[in-house]
């Protein structure tokens, strides 16, 4: 009634009055309860004290009006009683003829009955018992009068059959919805006549609101055991109204304790619903109760993957992750649904809530990352990944996982920031580094990839095995410049007994293509680094490579003050290295050094 009233509010606003007159006219053949008649401060179907009701069988119109509660004579041909202030008012016009009737109860509960043909008054005994008697079946199947003693009569008489064959002969809804009401009160309904009225209620009941009061309302006769259960979420499946479906099963999560049959009935019943928001309003009063039971997960799941609203599948997802410990199946299957949800936010939403569960099995975490790569978005995927190296000290298989899928990353920034990430936080095993250094390689900026060079050098500050890698990796820069500025921030971590390091060094100075570049990296070495005898040899054969006559001078001269006066194998060396210049200046000025 809440959105009847906006709505007509609306509409005036709008200044469209002749609308609202409209709909508040009673329509034939439905019976209405006046707004500020009592009844309508009630709920029940059976509590209706003021009614009219209207309609036509295509000869006649019938109006009729009541207040009251009405009790007809045993053989349903006169009216026996009328509670004290009540009335029951019946008019019939057939090609302009018309006939009515007005019977009513005064303060003490005294009936008087008077009718009219036309205007005039003739009457009621001789005239008008005759005619009420003759039309009183019909009135009563379209208002409902006395509902209740007339399906007590029909059920003493022929039991569940009888009363839904009567039923079968009312047009009304509402008046259908009295009689399946009261008959659902009887105590001794069997299992079989239980699904025969669910059924019923189905078949014959067209109104969404009356149908879903009567499940709603009677849900606990149905809900008792499985072979009942299933015949009402077969009805219930029916209702056209997503809301008032969506109701009823809310209803039923909150109120009554389901066996695994049940439940998955439910959540199929819930997969029909074409709303993504009734399903979504379902789904998570479900997720209170929720069953970690493969058939019963899977049947959760295939409801949430046919729901085409991004959003409402990840509210969903992600209030199932915060409110139940989930096993491993179960948490797999989520990953799966996930995957399917093409939204990138939304999929990274639901992975950050992963991430404190996605260790807690093995068989989990190949199943997480490949969730992550499926996220399109650069950004959310780097996201996700900082969020997990925040978030967690991961373990090797993880730390793995992790690098193939910072390479994945398209983006040399998100990539760039994730490993620096990684390097800072996390402590790698001989894999991990291997996976490290590969998705290093796999950055085309040569300014982000020194930038994590030099980020690793001054974190690790080459203590290790792995310094291998790491010059290997510098070489495939392809900046002279961005590796000579690499190699001159290494030099002064290497020790001067790291004959490894020092020989990677000159072998990565050798792919070099500048010789002011070069240079420069060979000077930092030389000044950085106390080397040995062998270390400077290494040192004068490298500079021998050195194209421009100046650079490879400048060098010699800065080797020439570490050669001892007896050495003459080093002294042999420089030698050899300064016959290389093809200027006679620059080796006159080297040699005079020596």
């Amino acid at each position: 009634m809440k959105k009847l009233y906006h709505f007509l509010s609306t509409i005036n606003k709008m200044g469209i009055k002749l609308a609202v007159l409209f709909l508040l006219l009673p329509k034939p053949g439905n019976s209405e309860i006046l707004p500020n008649s009592p009844s309508n401060q009630s709920d029940s179907i059976k509590r209706k004290t003021y009614i009219q009701h209207t309609y036509s069988n295509g000869v006649s119109k019938y109006s009729i009006k009541q207040r009251g509660e009405i009790e007809l004579t045993e053989d349903e041909k006169d009216i026996k009683n009328i509670s004290p202030g009540g009335y029951l008012k019946i008019e019939k016009t057939t090609f302009g003829n018309k006939r009515r009737l007005e019977i009513t109860s005064d303060s003490r509960g005294e009936v008087h009955k008077k009718y009219f043909e036309n205007r005039k008054e003739l009457p009621f005994e001789s005239e008008g018992k005759n005619w009420l008697s003759e039309i009183l079946l019909e009135v009563i199947r379209s208002s409902g009068i006395d509902a209740e003693n007339r399906v007590n009569r029909i059920y003493k008489k022929g039991k569940t059959s009888a009363v839904l064959r009567e039923i079968s002969l009312i047009t009304s809804n509402s008046v259908k919805g009295d009689y399946f009401d009261y008959l659902l009160e009887k105590n001794d309904l069997n299992d079989q006549e239980l699904i025969q009225i669910v059924e019923k209620i189905g078949s014959s009941i067209t109104s969404n609101s009356t149908r879903a009061e009567l499940l709603e309302d009677h849900s606990r006769v149905f809900l008792d055991n499985d072979k009942k259960a299933k015949a009402f979420f077969a009805v219930l499946s029916k209702l056209s109204s997503n809301t008032e479906r969506g109701e009823v099963l809310r209803h039923i999560v909150d109120d009554h304790k389901l066996s695994h049959s049940m439940y998955i009935d439910l959540l199929k019943a819930t997969g029909k619903l074409s709303s993504n928001y009734e399903r979504a309003e379902v789904l998570e009063e479900v997720n209170e109760i929720f069953i970690d039971k493969p058939q019963a997960y899977e049947a959760y799941f295939r409801v949430i993957d046919g729901m085409s609203s991004n959003t409402e599948r990840g509210n969903v997802l992600t209030d199932l992750l915060e409110d139940n410990n989930l096993s491993a199946g179960c948490l797999k299957r989520l990953l799966e649904s996930t995957r399917k949800i093409s939204s990138n936010t939304e999929k990274g939403n639901i992975l950050e809530e992963f991430i404190p569960y996605f260790e807690n099995d093995k068989s989990l975490i190949p199943v997480f990352f490949q969730t992550i790569n499926s996220v399109s978005s650069n950004t959310e995927k780097g996201n996700i990944l900082r969020s997990l190296i925040y978030e967690n000290d991961l373990k090797a298989e993880a730390q793995l996982e992790l690098f193939k899928s910072a390479k994945a990353l398209e983006s040399n920034t998100e990539k760039g920031q994730v490993l620096a990430l990684a390097m800072k936080r996390m402590s790698l095993n001989e894999q991990a580094h291997l996976a490290l250094f590969d998705a290093i390689n796999s950055l085309h900026s040569n300014t982000e990839k020194g930038r994590l060079l030099d980020h690793y050098v001054n974190s690790t500050q080459l203590r290790g095995d792995h310094n291998h890698l790491f010059f290997e990796t510098v070489q495939s820069i392809s900046s002279s410049h961005d590796k000579a500025q690499i190699l001159k921030e290494t030099a002064q971590y290497i020790p001067s007994n790291d004959q490894n390091s020092i020989h990677n060094y000159l072998e990565t100075v050798e792919t070099i293509r500048g010789s002011f570049e070069q240079g420069e990296a060979l000077i930092e070495l030389i000044e950085e680094v106390e080397l040995n005898k062998n270390s400077l040899i290494s040192v004068l054969k490298t500079t021998k490579f050195i194209g421009n006559n100046n650079e490879k001078a400048e060098i010699l001269i800065k080797v020439s003050g570490l050669i001892e006066e007896g050495d003459k194998e080093l002294k042999e060396a420089f030698k050899d290295a300064a016959s290389s210049l093809s200027s006679n200046y620059d080796y006159r000025r080297v040699m005079e050094r020596l």
